[in-house]
């Protein structure tokens, strides 16, 4: 692989942090969104905000996610159901 097409996909992927809300950790074509949260209902609204940006931005820099390759887990002491998609694909 060329070496800039390395450097234009670091460019590009890096770009992504400005377009959610939680806390995002790169690595190579890995990202990982989080949140730590109080009221397991809004941290579910924000992911899914960012799930929705993510999407959208991946759309417009054509790249593709492989949504089967993705999982979701909300860690806490109560039990909160909530639908997460990426892609029409529901994580939970």
């Amino acid at each position: 692989m060329p070496q800039g097409f390395v450097l234009l996909f670091l460019i590009i992927i890096n770009d992504i942090v400005d377009f959610v809300q939680s806390n995002i950790k790169l690595f190579a074509d890995d990202k990982t969104l989080y949140l730590t949260a109080d009221n397991p209902a809004n941290c579910a609204d924000i992911l899914n905000c960012d799930l929705s940006s993510v999407e959208q931005w991946s759309n417009d820099w054509c790249i593709i996610f492989n949504a089967s390759n993705t999982d979701s887990m909300c860690p806490g002491r109560s039990i909160h159901q909530t639908t997460r998609l990426l892609c029409s694909k529901d994580l939970n």
